[in-house]
């Protein structure tokens, strides 16, 4: 039997983490820069993130009343989801769930 497991990050942090990556110094200030940055990425960027983890078939925007059936079925799918922001946290909660030694 396999055990699924992923980790998800805060969708703001995710968000800051990717102008940094992304975007190169030019002549406008740093705010200025990530203004730009959000409204050229406000459209792609829940779905770009819902496509990494496969789940297409779940991006229905006019369907709000879907979502709690949808994320019901996506948190029944995963035996383990960790928190990047809480890592260590995690990293203990998965070792518990997996019986391994430290």
């Amino acid at each position: 039997q396999s055990f699924l497991w992923t980790v998800v990050r805060e969708p703001v942090d995710r968000l800051v983490s990717k102008f940094f990556h992304t975007v190169k110094e030019g002549g406008t200030t740093p705010l200025e820069r990530f203004k730009e940055f959000l409204q050229q990425n406000a459209n792609q960027e829940c779905g770009s993130y819902m496509k990494t983890m496969t789940m297409r078939r779940y991006i229905h925007p006019q369907r709000t009343d879907l979502f709690p059936t949808y994320m019901s079925e996506i948190l029944a799918a995963y035996d383990f989801i960790g928190v990047q922001e809480r890592w260590d946290e995690s990293l203990a909660v998965l070792q518990l769930l997996l019986g391994l030694e430290t």
